[in-house]
């Protein structure tokens, strides 16, 4: 398997995509769409 992300690499993150969360609040908000096999998620 050839690695995806490689050190050095840039990732854009859009946090809009499966639900943003609002600052200072337990809410969060719908989302666009749910993940999907190959999506890169990323954890704070």
């Amino acid at each position: 398997m050839v690695k995806t992300l490689l050190l050095g690499d840039f990732l854009f993150v859009n946090q809009f995509e499966y639900g943003p969360k609002i600052p200072f609040t337990h809410v969060r908000l719908p989302g666009l769409r749910k993940p999907a096999r190959g999506d890169v998620i990323v954890f704070q």
